[in-house]
């Protein structure tokens, strides 16, 4: 049975596996783009935004503490590609002087999960609605045989992803379906019951909260914040059903009690807290805090409150493995699990748009990294003004005490610094061959004005 709460638990020892399962397993990497933890019912949100995942957490097991290694889409995919934290595998943003591109990718040289699941035999295919920072240009379609990026709400993504599995997938399979509908523009179509109606169709009111949030000095439009988020909890519940579809088609093809399934996401979304809107920005609960389900043939499921992040997907994967030779090609990226490494978020600085921004720019033109040694987090800050919370008393990180307590700001600081120094940085140079349609498209999704 599987260890609850306990840092020394080993799930390779302790899930519970039906003998008569079929090995090797399918996998089924779901990622919900932008979608915070606690607009999620599992996590005790108390809108009906997410009936499908909820179901498949009754019988899974939850991480209650899941962060995702950076508050952004690029670093974070990548984290649970390769198994390394974005210090490591370098596709992050950086510092430059000018309005260039800021990100750089995935290095060639880094391996990805899906080369070694190709490598296995295992038909691979990934299916990301996040058509500007999952594109191939940045490295995260290495692996797969079948790779698409294109923009499509739930309904219509998964009419592809549907038509591979029927047609494509061969067992085992290994399959990566990202969803954008709780991303700007968030997926307004109404959903009945979710959040009281009617809802704005505004697709600009979240910049208008952005600039009454970060441009001004006064408090938080409480009004405004709510209207966001009724359209932000709507595009969740359309990810849920889509999940939902997801999974009831897995059951008609015969594939459910074979597969292991991995709900998570990439990052959260700030709506005013540390006067903060949308995410890129910082390494704040809001912004790093993200869902992370795990399912697996005959696993009795659980809550897990250790803390874990992105990277620690590939272990969260191997250790359900039973065949032996797939686990081995896996060790690579499963290194330790979360008992093996520092649990560490990073953001190097932000994207272009906040950093030279001239009302709130200089907020953001520093490296920031979240240490977790529950419960407490500390936020390392290149500027040096560090923050400690004790996110067990704090969770919304309002009582910094870092002056209270120096000795343990003083430590934490030192691992930081160990760790970060200990692997040297290894983002390259950024991608400076956009073309005007691809900033076209960034400038959909906020990541440029």
């Amino acid at each position: 049975m599987l260890l609850v709460g306990c840092a020394d638990a080993d799930p390779v020892r302790d899930v519970a596996v039906k003998p008569e399962a079929r090995e090797p397993y399918n996998v089924v990497l779901i990622v919900m783009d932008t979608v915070r933890a606690d607009h999620i019912g599992a996590y005790g949100y108390d809108r009906p935004t997410s009936p499908n995942v909820d179901a498949v957490a009754r019988h899974a097991t939850l991480y209650e503490n899941a962060m995702s290694t950076a508050p952004w889409t690029l670093p974070s995919h990548a984290s649970m590609f390769t198994g390394k934290a974005p210090h490591e595998h370098g596709a992050h943003t950086f510092h430059v002087d000018e309005r260039v591109n800021n990100v750089a990718s995935l290095p060639e040289d880094v391996p990805v999960i899906a080369e070694a699941f190709a490598e296995l035999g295992y038909a691979t295919a990934g299916f990301a609605a996040n058509d500007v920072f999952c594109k191939p240009r940045w490295g995260l379609d290495r692996g797969f045989e079948t790779y698409v990026s294109r923009h499509g709400y739930a309904p219509v993504h998964n009419r592809r992803v549907f038509e591979w599995l029927r047609e494509s997938a061969r067992e085992p399979f290994f399959l990566f379906v990202n969803y954008i509908d709780a991303h700007r523009p968030y997926n307004v179509s109404p959903r009945p019951g979710v959040v009281p109606e009617p809802i704005d169709g505004d697709a600009f009111l979240i910049d208008r909260l952005k600039r009454s949030v970060m441009g001004t000095d006064e408090p938080l439009p409480e009004d405004l914040a709510e209207r966001v988020i009724a359209q932000y909890d709507t595009a969740v519940a359309h990810i849920d059903e889509g999940i939902g579809d997801l999974v009831r088609e897995l059951d008609r093809l015969g594939l459910r009690d074979e597969t292991i399934l991995v709900i998570t996401s990439d990052h959260g979304e700030y709506f005013g807290e540390h006067d903060m809107v949308e995410h890129n920005m910082d390494v704040y609960q809001p912004g790093v805090r993200v869902p992370l389900i795990v399912d697996s043939p005959g696993e009795e499921g659980g809550v897990v409150d250790t803390p874990v992040t992105s990277q620690d997907i590939p272990w969260l994967i191997a250790s359900r493995m039973t065949n032996k030779r797939a686990r081995q090609a896996l060790a690579p990226f499963a290194g330790e699990g979360p008992t093996g490494h520092p649990v560490l978020v990073e953001n190097y600085y932000s994207r272009l748009w906040d950093v030279f921004s001239d009302v709130w720019g200089h907020r953001f033109r520093r490296v920031r990294r979240g240490l977790y040694d529950w419960p407490y987090k500390l936020i390392h800050s290149s500027d040096g003004e560090h923050e400690l919370f004790d996110l067990s008393k704090d969770p919304d990180e309002r009582v910094d005490l870092s002056e209270r307590q120096p000795d343990r700001v003083r430590e934490m600081v030192r691992q930081v610094e160990a760790e970060t120094g200990r692997n040297a940085d290894r983002a390259g140079a950024p991608e400076t061959s956009l073309t005007e349609a691809e900033i076209e498209r960034m400038r959909a999704l906020g990541y440029v004005e």
